[in-house]
């Protein structure tokens, strides 16, 4: 389903850029690799693991307080605050719970990172958030993802040719050191 999924958002960016119409975007993959024409360079930038955002008062938090990841069989039975149906990441998380044996229970869904990690804050339930959306809002506590290991894709998409465009080229080298930053950055708590 992943490969058969696109998300719209994404392909939009990628086609002003191969259009001529952007110097350049930044988009994000969920298992979806992007094939651009000849005239278009996709740049890996990072990958951004989800993390699982659960209530502080959760019985898994209860029971391990210092633990730092949390198996997804192990929320089989959670009710969930997703991303909306029809998005490449609902996609890759519908994909992953069923191979892990469960239909995910969703409550809640929404566009939005930070509504999705409110209202796990709330009791609605509990999300995966990516790590760069992650918000330390009072009423959650976050765990990786131990197995599987989700994650999405950071790129930049850039004409193959920028010989009019030199300023493509510091950007993107802005944005390489950004991303390696981020990577060895302290992931959760």
């Amino acid at each position: 389903m992943i490969s058969q999924m696109k998300d719209r958002r994404r392909a939009a960016r990628g086609d002003e850029v191969a259009a001529g119409r952007l110097d350049m975007a930044v988009v994000a993959s969920w298992g979806t690799p992007m094939t651009p024409p000849a005239h278009v360079t996709v740049h890996p930038l990072l990958q951004d693991p989800l993390i699982v955002v659960l209530p502080d008062d959760h019985p898994l938090v209860r029971r391990h307080p210092t633990a730092k990841t949390v198996r997804l069989e192990q929320l089989r039975n959670e009710a969930w605050v997703t991303i909306l149906a029809g998005h490449a990441a609902r996609a890759q998380f519908e994909d992953t719970a069923v191979a892990a044996g469960f239909t995910l229970n969703i409550r809640f869904q929404t566009e939005s990172y930070d509504v999705a990690q409110a209202l796990v804050g709330s009791g609605i339930g509990v999300a995966l958030v990516s790590r760069l959306a992650l918000r330390r809002l009072p009423g959650t506590t976050h765990r990786s993802l131990a197995r599987p290991r989700l994650h999405r894709e950071i790129l930049a998409v850039t004409p193959a040719d920028t010989t009019f465009t030199p300023l493509v080229a510091t950007f993107l080298q802005l944005l390489y050191n950004v991303s390696r930053d981020i990577a060895t950055s302290p992931t959760v708590e």
